[in-house]
């Protein structure tokens, strides 16, 4: 099993119908691909974790960096691990905007989501680093 994460920043006109075509479109390949991972979208920022077959991963990830709807798209870590995380998940995703929650929310959910993140394990370092960097996104 082959796993890669990758972080890039959205164009300034990024909207949700942007983000549903991207959701279909990912959820459509993934699933005919048996590819599975997590996408998470905060402040114009993409943060992405793949699990599946190494060559179609890596296709995948190159096509990704063409896409004019991700700019600045920035490899953190790949390798090989023993099982998936997000298995069952063809594209786990969470947004979070400022209009959907007020401060208080917000906050309550950084802080379950932070908590979340120490308490699952992590067996590989592209784990480690996609819930670091998660935290460190939504702490912004």
């Amino acid at each position: 099993m082959y796993e890669l994460i990758y972080y890039s920043i959205a164009p300034e006109n990024t909207d949700e119908v942007t983000i549903a075509k991207i959701l279909s479109d990912s959820r459509e390949f993934n699933e005919k691909n048996n590819i599975t991972g997590c996408l998470l979208y905060h402040s114009n920022q993409f943060l992405q974790i793949l699990e599946g077959d190494e060559q179609i991963v890596k296709a995948l990830f190159a096509k990704i960096e063409k896409d004019q709807r991700h700019t600045d798209v920035m490899l953190m870590n790949e390798g090989v691990k023993e099982e998936r995380y997000f298995s069952g998940w063809n594209m786990a995703y969470h947004e979070l905007t400022v209009t959907d929650f007020n401060a208080l929310d917000k906050k309550l959910f950084i802080n379950n989501f932070s908590q979340l993140s120490d308490l699952v394990q992590k067996p590989s370092d592209v784990l480690r680093l996609f819930w670091y960097m998660s935290k460190t996104i939504l702490q912004e």
